[in-house]
């Protein structure tokens, strides 16, 4: 007796009503013995739905992974239209080097026309020596025109025409290095760029001066 009520049990769990006649049917059917009506699957079991569920955790853990780079982006240099890495701190280690744009004060050039004397702080963190201008690649920008490298008065200060640009430097060993572009005016900004010689990163340091 015990033994059918265990079949009666398990057959039931195995039965549900059709949903047109009422009659009993096994879950696995596909359609009612009785009425002929075709027994739906459960919403969950049907295939659309778990896709459909795929590809709502998809979009969620692609939502989190970006929200994070955003929340680390705010620390980092930014990118340029060019694909360059710019870092407007104006000081930064590029490669093996470390660089720092310190000052641009207006001075004039050897004809007398107005020039930029932009002084760099440079740092050989590398392995043997090395001079400024083998290490980076530095520019000068007034009104988004690019300004020619010149040459100054020798009495302008400490600054003469090779300066040390040229000069190596043993690991360790930081050194002042003195450029001068020549200007178009006096008035408008000069946007100095540092990036390395050479080299496939396009990481920038760039600083701005006003006059």
């Amino acid at each position: 007796m015990e033994t059918q009520n265990n079949f009666d049990q398990t057959q039931n769990a195995n039965m549900k009503p059709c949903s047109s006649c009422g009659n009993m049917v096994s879950k696995n059917a596909k359609a009612c013995p009785n009425c002929g009506a075709k027994i739906k699957k459960p919403i969950y079991k049907r295939v659309w739905f778990i896709l459909l569920i795929i590809i709502a955790v998809i979009i969620v853990i692609a939502a989190l992974a970006s929200g994070g780079e955003d929340s680390d982006s705010d620390n980092q240099p930014t990118s340029s239209n060019s694909g360059a890495v710019v870092n407007d701190s104006g000081e930064s280690n590029l490669g093996q080097s470390k660089v720092e744009i310190k000052s641009c004060k207006l001075t004039k050039d050897y004809e007398g026309s107005p020039a930029a004397l932009v002084t760099f702080s440079y740092t050989n963190n590398g392995k043997e020596a090395q001079a400024f201008d083998y290490a980076f690649i530095t520019h000068a920008y007034q009104n988004g025109v690019e300004a020619e490298k010149c040459y100054v008065l020798s009495d302008d200060g400490n600054y003469d025409s090779n300066n040390n640009q040229s000069k190596e430097i043993k690991p360790g060993v930081t050194i002042d290095v003195m450029v001068a572009y020549k200007l178009n005016d006096t008035t408008s900004p000069v946007e100095v760029e540092v990036g390395q010689f050479l080299s496939f990163d396009n990481t920038k340091v760039t600083k701005t001066f006003n006059f």
